[in-house]
C-alpha cells in the first residue's frame, strides 16, 4: 500500500504517481546496474506509457499491481495499475526495460541476453481470456 504525500492543490501531481510503478519492479531490474558473476548488467527503460483515469488526493491510500506481460531474450515488459483502496482505478500503464551490459572503461551500454540467474526467477503472467 502507498500513500500520496506530495501534492499541489490537494491533488497528487502525475509526476509523483507514475514513478510509483518503479517501486514494484523487481529489485534486480529497478534501473540500476548490478554485477552478476563477471558481468555488469543494467535495465534502462526503453518504453513507458501511463493513462490516468482518476485523481489521487492528499493522503489517499492506493495499491500498485505489477505483472510481467512479456519476457523476451533481452527485455521485460511490465503492466501496472494503480487502484485506490476504495476500488477506484487511478492509472494503468506499461514499462519495457532492456537488459544491457556496461563497458566500464567507456561507459557504453549494449543490449544483452538476460542472465539465467534472472530468467530462472521471472516469468510472464499467464494470459487470461476476457
Amino acid at each position: 500500500m502507498s500513500t500520496v504525500g506530495d501534492v499541489t492543490a490537494r491533488r497528487c501531481s502525475f509526476t509523483k504517481v507514475y514513478p510509483g510503478s518503479q517501486t514494484k519492479e523487481c529489485p534486480i531490474t529497478s534501473g540500476f546496474f548490478t554485477r552478476i558473476g563477471d558481468t555488469t548488467v543494467g535495465w534502462p527503460r526503453v518504453r513507458a506509457t501511463c493513462e490516468y483515469k482518476a485523481p489521487l488526493r492528499f493522503e489517499d491510500e492506493f495499491e500498485i499491481l505489477l505483472t510481467v506481460r512479456e519476457k523476451k531474450m533481452r527485455s521485460l515488459t511490465y503492466d501496472f495499475s494503480f487502484t485506490k483502496l476504495t476500488g477506484e482505478l487511478v492509472a494503468t500503464g506499461t514499462l519495457t526495460a532492456v537488459c544491457v551490459t556496461l563497458d566500464e572503461p567507456t561507459g557504453r551500454m549494449k543490449a544483452a541476453k538476460i542472465p539465467e540467474e534472472i530468467t530462472a526467477v521471472i516469468e510472464a503472467a499467464p494470459v487470461v481470456d476476457a
